[in-house]
């Protein structure tokens, strides 16, 4: 697993997670567009917003090509895991001592919630 080295001077990091199978949906979720642009692209973009380096998070192997331009990509620990294995990939692949604390918010939201999806 490769290691989230932050710069100098920044104490968070932005985690996408892309981990599935897209097995109902037949394509890569994280790359179906929306409004023009992959929707891996708006998330990677919202944390680019907000000051935050960003990281693809519970990738599997077979996606890791098309997932890296957007950003650095962290490929699942152990695979089989769900969305909870992707979270613990990301948290695990930081470089934060273990004697801070490294506060953590995970938003998850369904594309139904937005009209017009």
């Amino acid at each position: 697993m490769s290691l989230v080295s932050l710069q100098p001077g920044v104490d968070a990091a932005g985690f996408v997670l892309a981990g599935g199978q897209s097995i109902r949906m037949g394509t890569e979720k994280s790359l179906v567009e929306f409004g023009g642009r992959p929707l891996i692209a708006h998330a990677v973009g919202i944390l680019a917003a907000a000051g935050l380096p960003a990281f693809i998070a519970g990738a599997r192997s077979e996606a890791r090509s098309r997932l890296e331009p957007y950003a650095p990509v962290i490929l699942d620990h152990e695979s089989g895991l769900g969305p909870l294995g992707g979270i613990c990939t990301a948290l695990a692949s930081t470089t934060a001592s273990t004697e801070c604390s490294f506060p953590s918010t995970f938003l998850c939201c369904r594309l139904r919630w937005f009209p017009g999806c």
